[in-house]
């Protein structure tokens, strides 16, 4: 059998970093991600960083079923991940359009009926196994949905997030490298 076993990876770091779009993104791994990339926090281990990729297909057949071709008309990509931290960044991200002030020593969240418009930002997941380091930048996300969040007593509570990729000025959803 033939591979290559230091191919095979095990990210024991996943970043996630969240900035407004139009931040002058990462090009390669080498750089250092730019000032207004703010880092997520802890997010969950047994989640881990999802991504899946979902299609509308048109399958195109020749007289007698015979599949000649198919095209994908649509495709949509999207990331998922729980945020474990509890703080502000967290809160607007699972709460777009909500407000959060501090005062005294006391952290006041109003919670808003989500204006998407304002959970547009752009993302780099950033993963590291030994000396390999990986990054996904996404130069406009949006989150669409924040699931249940896990309120508890005995376990750490989390936000659920999922980011969906939009297509920036480029034409292009995002980079892998």
């Amino acid at each position: 059998m033939a591979g290559n076993i230091d191919a095979v990876r095990i990210w024991s770091i996943a970043d996630v970093y969240v900035a407004p779009v139009g931040t002058a993104l990462p090009t390669n791994t080498a750089t250092a991600l730019n000032a207004a990339f703010d880092l997520v926090g802890y997010i969950d281990d047994e989640a881990a960083i999802g991504r899946s990729t979902t299609s509308d297909d048109t399958k195109h057949f020749a007289y007698g079923s015979k599949l000649l071709r198919t095209t994908s008309v649509k495709e949509s990509k999207t990331f998922t991940f729980t945020a474990l931290e509890d703080t502000d960044l967290v809160f607007q991200l699972a709460n777009p359009g909500s407000t959060s002030a501090t005062g005294g020593g006391v952290t006041t969240r109003t919670v808003r009926s989500k204006n998407l418009a304002l959970a547009i930002r752009a993302f780099v997941f950033e993963l590291v196994d030994g000396e390999v380091t990986k990054r996904v930048v996404i130069p406009r996300g949006q989150v669409l949905f924040s699931g249940d969040d896990q309120i508890s007593d005995n376990d750490i509570s989390g936000y659920p997030l999922t980011i969906e990729t939009l297509i920036a000025d480029d034409g292009v959803g995002g980079d892998y490298f």
